[in-house]
């Protein structure tokens, strides 16, 4: 078989074109089309920015290089050289171009075949090519969650993305699910599965829920940030984000029954935190100072300066109720020790109304304040935060930094 120059195979349709090169050129057709027939908006033309002049044939196609990026553990990356995308945190559309690998052999990705990793890489970085054109400042967790739920759309069986799951949500619940950093962004794609397996109309060969949140998100519409993107969305159909999320915590407890590939992929699922038994009985307590007996008074209280030191005790003339195991008969004993109840002691004369006595069973909680520092809370075991839209950094290159492009394109951000 005829080569070049660099040793990659010709094709024998005599179009001196790489094998290669006219596979990833069919790939991308068909993803572009199936994006464009779910309701996405194609991606900006960069108006002959790279390949070809500004009035020729390509002028309004998205450019798509090939280099040897495997050796830096990088799948592909999307982004920009669009001169309005100088500052991060304009929320306006912009062209974008993509780097994808010249051939994704075993030795430098060993999972899947070459061909497997061509898909999903172009499905992925060809949707941020997308999301680009819809708003370049958009969350990078929304954008990378979004694309890896994309890419599995497309190419059902090849599952690269389930390896991300013990590093998202499932994995880390202890994480806000629109954190950005590490690997959880990838592993988040699994929230949205959990939306469009409920919510699951379809447009084209996709669920119509993910295209709406990307409309509502868009720079030039109504320009929400992700969550409240998500919420709206949501709100459309009769439930929250809050709803859902609740709903997608439970879930990941039980991720293989409740996903439907959960089995066929050994989903991970949420471990607990921890376990507490709640009981109707007092348990017994012990190592505590045994109570004063009731026929015991207390101590006088001091008059003059002595009387502001220390706490001053409870009235002397109060019995101690008699403790029980059982919290009703707690109650009850502490309850008819007050005075003015029918079993209790008598009111003292000109004593107007009922005054709650301080209650030695049922004591207030202390309040904070000087000398009583705030006790830390344990974190909660799942988290929801609702914040205004951040000026995030552009989405990072799959699992490396960006590196410089072919040509003289300085790479500013990768997904």
């Amino acid at each position: 078989m005829p080569r070049g120059d660099d040793g990659t195979p010709y094709g024998t349709a005599g179009n001196q074109v790489p094998d290669y090169v006219d596979l990833v050129l069919a790939e991308l057709t068909r993803i572009h089309r199936k994006y464009v027939a779910a309701g996405y908006d194609a991606p900006l033309p960069d108006d002959g920015i790279g390949v070809g002049a500004p009035d020729g044939p390509h002028a309004d196609k998205t450019d798509v290089y090939l280099a040897d990026i495997g050796g830096n553990g990088i799948y592909g990356y999307c982004t920009t050289d669009d001169e309005d995308a100088g500052r991060w945190n304009k929320h306006i559309g912009v062209h974008a171009y993509c780097v994808l690998d010249n051939d994704y052999r075993t030795g430098q990705f060993p999972f899947h075949t070459p061909r497997q990793n061509l898909q999903v890489t172009a499905a992925h970085e060809y949707f941020h090519a997308i999301q680009f054109g819809y708003d370049i400042a958009e969350d990078g967790w929304f954008m990378e969650a979004t694309a890896t739920w994309a890419e599995d759309e497309l190419y059902d069986a090849v599952d690269d993305n389930v390896s991300y799951l013990a590093r998202g949500p499932i994995g880390r619940p202890q994480q806000p699910l629109d954190s950005f950093r590490g690997l959880y962004h990838y592993g988040a794609w699994i929230f949205f599965r959990h939306l469009t397996e409920r919510y699951s109309a379809k447009q084209g060969p996709l669920p119509r829920l993910v295209r709406e949140m990307w409309d509502l998100a868009r720079g030039d519409g109504q320009n929400l940030y992700s969550l409240h993107a998500i919420n709206r969305a949501l709100t459309r159909r009769d439930t929250t984000l809050r709803q859902q999320f609740v709903r997608f915590a439970t879930k990941n407890r039980r991720a293989r029954q409740a996903y439907a590939e959960g089995r066929a992929n050994r989903y991970p699922f949420t471990k607990l935190a921890g376990r507490a038994v709640l009981t109707p009985r007092r348990p017994e307590r012990t190592g505590r100072r045994a109570a004063r007996p009731p026929d015991q008074p207390h101590p006088p209280v001091p008059a003059g300066p002595e009387a502001r030191q220390g706490p001053l005790p409870a009235a002397a003339a109060r019995p101690a109720p008699r403790r029980t195991r059982r919290c009703g008969d707690l109650h009850r004993q502490a309850h008819r020790s007050r005075p003015g109840h029918p079993a209790g002691p008598a009111r003292p004369e000109g004593q107007q109304g009922h005054r709650r006595q301080a209650d030695p069973l049922h004591p207030r909680p202390r309040a904070v304040g000087r000398g009583h520092p705030r006790q830390r809370q344990p974190p909660l075991r799942l988290q929801l935060r609702l914040r205004s839209r951040p000026h995030l950094p552009r989405p990072g290159a799959r699992r490396q930094p960006a590196v410089r492009a072919p040509g003289d394109r300085q790479v500013r951000s990768s997904g």
